[in-house]
């Protein structure tokens, strides 16, 4: 038995004992411990009284110093067993021994006792109950033993089997995965019990790991009975009424620009030259809220959802496939009811004048981003060719002067993923970045940047707060700033601005990796730098765009608070701002709370699809090899990213055999004893694919 078990027995016995004075002798007793471990046991009393963490009575008594103080936080559990509470009042972390945990599952709320501070590190305590179960589900595979059944959670942070209530299997195969419903966890000496809701079947069925995901997420692909009868009853029909009651553009040069495997389009854009010399720039947003009203069953339900989640494979949608994939997707030569942004746009990029109106298009065009490029590439002379040409042009100037405010553009490399018709990943290559690429986020930056602005105007001149979702991001947090800082001090960069960092400070360092290999770690490590963006009912502007004012306005089909965005414009067109705003202030902090929480689920969910795909694929590549970057380094070895994939493996020390290596902290690299080799952050190395473990999600690698 370890010191620090028997100091945590200590520490345990006498907090179920307050008040009461013991001598070391009964300790030992009451603890069952070796023989051998008496003197080990005076020692740690010794130390605990003189951490000040127990109270020496007499000469060999002793007792817990004070009263348990109780705290109520979330529990994050690790792989191994131990855990981190964060408190709900202040933030503050408090370190979970192993065996200290009780019945506490990861995510879940629960009371903490806390004991004291560990060591110049954070305060230490233990878990006494737990209040909120955070999950219900688990998602596992099932295995029998001669007398009971069971459930191995795929989540390592489950570090407890499910033991199955008898007869409560659903049937369920040994190595079938499985969906788990938890029923109970009494005792920390017991197993937690469940029963089996629904049968996934075998692990490894094509198609079988995104439904694990998104059962694991708890992402809901189908949709409840109740909204599937009210998309029935409603009447798509636009009628003549309607029509009249909007701006007619069906004669309009409208088109959509969308990646090639695109079913939703939310938007479509026109651009023409006015006689003045200046541009008119329209962006058409499909009007999801004109179909959508507020307290249906399918509002309700996008508002659950609250965005769409994209799959290599598939897509969660917010809303059901017959709204966005059909009637509120700006189909080529289909009648459809748009929200319009007109923006008169000067040659020097500023927006001078603009419009907000409810519209009808007819798009003429469904081009892809590859059509658009080769559009833009081949300058031909047709209104097509110089239509798309004149909004690259003017994209690229909004971009630059957005960049020259200090607005970041991090460029980020993605991948796209080929598969075959059963399902089987044929190829992973990384997307080009085009400028028609370019040309769409530019419009729409500035769609969502001139609806905002246009409610501020309008609450200035009704000298009225309007009630509003503002797309938020802080400043970045001052340790995180730091560690950036000493990160970039590694590699040979300067940052400068460490105590009051501004978007700029960020853009040179951007500018000055640009094209260089470590361009994607900096562009990696300085967005995990940032704050995550957010929905909030109170403006505090966007650090990242370098915006006073933004919101999300243009993509309702997926995102629950463009949906809402367009009900509150539409109000203030109307001028019903009084009625919209009793209606919709009490709800403004739930739905950007939830929203937020939606899109941060969708973005684990996603990333975590990613890697699944990609460590698939790289199961056929055993034995090949790749050129790679490294990512990371630790004591036990390199992360590296390999090219072109973006999957990220291990090269751990034990396989580095032509040295003997040890880590520097403050450099963040391995180095060769004997050689002098150094392996550093952002350095570029040759691997070759050792083993990919499925199961665990690791890719092992070792270095050619």
């Amino acid at each position: 038995m370890k010191n620090t078990d028997i100091e945590q027995k200590i520490l345990k016995f006498l907090n179920l004992h307050q008040g009461t004075t013991f001598s070391s002798r009964v300790i030992f007793k009451e603890l069952n411990l070796p023989r051998s471990k008496y003197r080990s046991l005076r020692l740690i009393l010794k130390d605990l009284a003189n951490q000040k963490r127990i109270e020496k009575v007499g000469k060999r008594t002793y007792k817990i110093k004070k009263p348990p103080h109780m705290s109520i936080g979330t529990i994050s559990m690790t792989k191994t067993g131990y855990g981190f509470v964060t408190n709900h009042t202040d933030k503050k972390e408090i370190y979970i021994p192993i065996g200290m945990t009780g019945t506490a599952m990861d995510g879940d709320t629960v009371k903490v006792e806390i004991y004291a501070s560990r060591r110049g590190k954070s305060l230490e305590g233990e878990v006494v109950e737990v209040i909120k179960r955070a999950k219900k589900k688990i998602i596992g595979t099932y295995m029998e033993s001669k007398s009971f059944g069971y459930v191995i959670p795929d989540d390592k942070k489950c570090t407890r089997d499910l033991y199955i209530i008898k007869g409560k299997n659903k049937g369920a195969k040994q190595g079938e995965k499985v969906v788990a419903e938890f029923i109970k966890w009494e005792s920390e000496y017991m197993y937690p019990e469940g029963i089996i809701k629904e049968v996934l079947g075998d692990p490894f069925k094509p198609g079988i790991d995104m439904t694990l995901i998104e059962k694991a997420f708890e992402l809901p692909r189908d949709f409840p009975l109740k909204v599937k009868k009210e998309i029935k009853l409603l009447d798509f029909t636009i009628f003549d009424s309607e029509v009249k009651n909007r701006i007619d553009l069906r004669n309009k040069f409208i088109l959509t620009i969308d990646p090639e495997d695109a079913k939703d389009f939310d938007d479509a854009v026109s651009l023409e030259m006015l006689e003045n010399g200046n541009f008119l720039l329209s962006v058409n947003i499909a009007d999801v809220s004109y179909y959508v009203k507020e307290n249906t069953a399918i509002d309700e339900e996008a508002f659950k959802r609250g965005t769409s989640v994209y799959f290599p494979d598939r897509c969660i949608p917010m809303l059901p496939k017959k709204l966005s994939e059909d009637i509120c997707s700006l189909k080529q030569n289909k009648d459809k009811l748009t929200f319009t942004v007109f923006m008169e746009i000067n040659p020097k990029g500023e927006v001078i004048n603009y419009k907000l109106a409810e519209t009808v298009i007819k798009s003429k065009f469904r081009l892809t981003y590859e059509k658009a490029q080769k559009l833009i590439d081949d300058k031909k002379d047709s209104e097509l060719g110089k239509t798309i040409l004149m909004m690259s042009d003017l994209a690229k100037l909004l971009k630059k002067n957005r960049i020259k405010k200090g607005s970041l553009d991090f460029d980020l490399p993605e991948i796209k993923f080929s598969f075959d018709p059963l399902g089987i990943i044929e190829e992973i290559k990384p997307k080009p970045r085009l400028d028609s690429h370019n040309l769409v986020e530019e419009f729409m930056l500035m769609a969502n940047k001139v609806v905002t602005q246009y409610i501020e105007e309008k609450a200035n001149e009704l000298k009225t707060k309007i009630p509003f979702i503002y797309r938020i991001h802080e400043k970045p947090d001052k340790k995180k700033v730091e560690e950036y800082a000493n990160f970039l001090k590694i590699i040979g960069i300067k940052f400068t601005n460490i105590q009051r960092p501004t978007p700029k400070s960020f853009q040179k360092i951007l500018e000055k990796v640009k094209n260089k290999p470590e361009e994607r770690l900096v562009g990696e490590i300085t967005l995990r730098s940032m704050m995550k963006a957010e929905y909030s009912p109170k403006n505090i502007g966007h650090f990242g765009l370098a915006f006073k004012k933004y919101t999300h306005f243009t993509s309702p089909i997926r995102r629950y608070p463009d949906l809402v965005v367009h009900r509150i414009l539409k109000s203030c067109l109307k001028e019903e701002e009084k009625d919209m705003a009793v209606r919709m202030k009490p709800k403004l902090n739930d739905i950007c709370r939830h929203s937020s929480d939606m899109e941060k689920r969708a973005e684990e969910a996603e990333r975590e699809a990613i890697k699944i795909k990609q460590l698939e694929y790289m199961k056929g590549k055993l034995g090949e090899e790749f050129d790679g970057i490294i990512s990371g380094v630790r004591p036990y070895g390199l992360f590296v990213e390999i090219e072109g994939i973006l999957a990220e493996g291990l090269v751990h020390i034990r396989s580095m055999d032509d040295d003997y290596y040890h880590y520097n902290e403050e450099t963040f690299s391995l180095t060769g004893y004997h050689s002098g080799k150094t392996y550093r952050l952002g350095g570029k190395v040759k691997v070759q694919v050792a083993r990919v473990n499925l199961e665990e999600k690791q890719l092992d690698l070792v270095i050619v």
